[in-house]
């Protein structure tokens, strides 16, 4: 949230996310950009479509993939890739706050993200990578975020409500009153939070 708020503050056309331990080879950004030159306003690296692959063996590779096809099968949405984080956005495409206020911490947030892009009827792409094992390091998600993400997923099927822009500038609220930090977002409902010290300021 933080990267998609700063970016557009910033004025920039584009964004791209991605992981930091190289699972995301940065090499293929150039490609995730070429689809926003074709024509889409988002596009995705994905594991999961003919070309995609991933290093994940064993427990790791059933969960992801498992996820992903649950995700496919109840949300009926046209994409093979939920959870990845690699991904690049026209940013005068997306609404401002669809991403920013998305109220998810954890390893939910990327479902959320994709499923609001796809019922906002963006135009989606989705680039095969090689998803790599991490060098070193181990991963950060404690258990209970699958069953986090289970109950997100659920909360998606049973809430089909599109996405309204707030009223006002979503991206350019005042600096928040308690830490000073300008990463201010307005969420739909018309409340204001801090995404430095996550106060609701307003």
């Amino acid at each position: 949230r933080f990267g998609w708020l700063y970016a557009r503050r910033s004025g920039y056309a584009r964004i791209v996310t991605l992981d930091a331990d190289f699972s995301h080879d940065p090499s293929d950004i150039p490609r995730l950009l070429a689809a926003l030159d074709a024509g889409a306003d988002v596009a995705l690296g994905s594991r999961f479509v003919p070309g995609g692959k991933l290093d994940y063996q064993g427990w790791r590779l059933f969960l992801s993939r498992t996820a992903n096809r649950l995700a496919h099968t109840v949300l009926r949405l046209p994409i093979a890739e939920y959870t990845t984080s690699f991904r690049a956005a026209r940013l005068d495409r997306v609404p401002a706050g669809l991403v920013e206020t998305i109220p998810n911490n954890g390893y939910a947030f990327f479902l959320t993200a994709i499923v609001r892009l796809a019922r906002q009827r963006l135009r989606i792409a989705e680039i095969p990578i090689h998803f790599h094992e991490r060098d070193s390091g181990a991963s950060k998600m404690p258990r209970l975020e699958i069953l986090r993400g289970t109950v997100n997923l659920l909360s998606h099927v049973l809430h089909r409500r599109p996405f309204v822009s707030a009223a006002g500038d979503a991206v350019a609220l005042p600096s928040c009153r308690r830490c000073g930090s300008p990463y201010v977002v307005r969420s739909p409902d018309g409340s204001a939070t801090c995404l430095n010290c996550m106060t609701t300021v307003g």
